[in-house]
């Protein structure tokens, strides 16, 4: 006698937990625990099904939950592209025979407009941290919005940078390391891309107060009873132990509503970065290269809101000279 092979009832799971261990092997930590965030939050218990029984309207009934619990455009585009790269997964394997992510409209992330600082702001701030440095919480902060706002490196990689890779005779920053934060741990990485990889030429100014502020934590080591110097960073604490990424971003905004300025997270300080060159003159190529953007593309998406007042200025040039 011969007996139907009964119909797994949960085999999407299985195979999406399969998809995401592959993608942890991949892809950098800070991504794969996003991807597992997502599958927790808004896509595991709608996926309790047999692979046969996927179709659009999966898709579709998780796409339309996860706006339910009001959250951002963006978040629903990563959950559709998270679905789309599993769906593929799948079908690689020969277990369906369309992506059906396909034949669901894709999510359009919001156009959020970019957060900067202006020149009179940014001067308030390090003004401001610079009165106080001889605390050594505000001697930090100022040193990481200096490093931050002139060179436009990210959190993790100015968390990340040791006094090993700061050469102050040739005024070169060179970004090998990133700090992410996973489980409420800090994990040193490599940068974010090959080309986060990069260097970057310093000014003589802040050569000048890189010098000032290593000699500082040379005096405070000699006068501590405990210090733990395991990784050499540039930021760090009286004890030793390095600033965590996630200080910076809870100062930042603090100190913004203190001095009643523009309120920016930490990240809003590399798009001042990049709009502050773009506005003196500096060609976007070389300030994809300093940012470690991947493809021009990239800033050029997110900087659209300083290229459309050029644009309408070269409007306005070809008005007067076209009869």
């Amino acid at each position: 006698m011969q007996y139907a092979r009964r119909k797994s009832t949960k085999d999407t799971d299985k195979y999406f937990l399969k998809f995401l261990e592959l993608k942890k092997a991949t892809r950098k930590l800070n991504t794969y625990n996003r991807y597992l965030s997502l599958y927790k939050a808004y896509i595991k218990q709608y996926i309790q099904i047999s692979v046969d029984d996927l179709n659009e309207l999966t898709i579709i009934n998780i796409l339309k939950n996860a706006r339910n619990k009001n959250i951002s455009e963006t978040t629903v585009q990563a959950i559709y592209n998270l679905l789309h790269t599993f769906l593929q997964y799948i079908y690689k394997l020969k277990l369906i025979t369309v992506n059906y992510c396909d034949f669901v409209d894709r999510p359009h992330r919001n156009k959020k407009e970019q957060t900067t600082l202006s020149i009179t702001e940014i001067n308030i701030l390090l003004s401001y941290c610079y009165s106080l440095k001889d605390k050594l919480r505000y001697y930090n902060l100022y040193i990481a919005l200096r490093v931050t706002i002139e060179t436009g490196i990210r959190r993790g990689e100015l968390a990340g940078l040791t006094w090993d890779n700061i050469d102050l005779k040739n005024n070169i920053i060179h970004i090998r390391d990133n700090i992410v934060v996973a489980n409420g741990k800090t994990i040193l990485t490599t940068p974010k891309t090959q080309t986060s990889i990069r260097d970057i030429i310093i000014s003589n100014k802040l050569k000048r107060e890189l010098k000032e502020y290593k000699k500082q934590q040379i005096r405070t080591e000699l006068q501590a009873r405990e210090y733990k110097n395991t990784r050499n960073a540039v930021l760090k604490w009286a004890d030793g132990t390095a600033v965590r990424p996630e200080y910076l971003t809870n100062k930042i905004k603090n100190l913004c509503k203190k001095l009643n300025i523009a309120v920016v997270r930490w990240h809003d300080l590399r798009h001042t970065n990049a709009t502050i060159l773009y506005k003196q003159g500096i060609d976007f190529k070389l300030i994809q290269e300093r940012l470690g953007h991947t493809d021009i593309s990239t800033t050029l998406n997110i900087y659209t809101h300083i290229t459309t007042a050029d644009q309408t200025r070269a409007v306005e040039v070809l008005e007067n000279i076209i009869n």
